[in-house]
């Protein structure tokens, strides 16, 4: 039961948060806006992402279930050898042990948002996105 006088909204502009630029070959910026080491949410994740024409993300097995929203761009998703055409408002399910990559072919920014409800926290997860593009 809420408390009188307690709101508990959490509210953040994406363009406000910190997050990493991801070098060559997996070009992208990644933030995490909310996690369990954001201070405001501690039973899951949201993370923001922008991938540049030609780019892509590294391709790995999942550790955990993931939902993917494509916001705006195209491209493809390649899971498990099998690839999907990827166009905005696009809604992805992956499973953990899914080996997945996601690569933008267009000519304009791929953006996506990713929940987990295993969450990550942000220096973990940033730590295996920059590790992936020095490989």
């Amino acid at each position: 039961m809420r408390k009188e006088g307690i709101l508990k909204v959490k509210i953040k502009n994406v363009n406000d948060v910190d997050g990493i630029i991801v070098p060559e070959p997996f070009n992208r910026q990644v933030k995490m806006v909310f996690g369990p080491d954001r201070g405001e949410v501690k039973d899951l994740n949201l993370i923001c992402a922008i991938i540049p024409a030609g780019s892509s993300t590294d391709k790995r097995d999942r550790d955990r279930t993931e939902l993917v929203f494509i916001l705006e761009g195209g491209g493809e998703f390649i899971c498990n050898e099998k690839i999907y055409s990827l166009v905005p408002e696009t809604a992805i399910y992956i499973e953990a042990g899914d080996i997945v990559q996601i690569r933008n072919t267009g000519k304009e920014n791929l953006k996506l948002i990713s929940v987990y409800r295993e969450p990550f926290r942000a220096e973990d997860l940033y730590r295996k996105i920059l590790d992936a593009a020095k490989k």
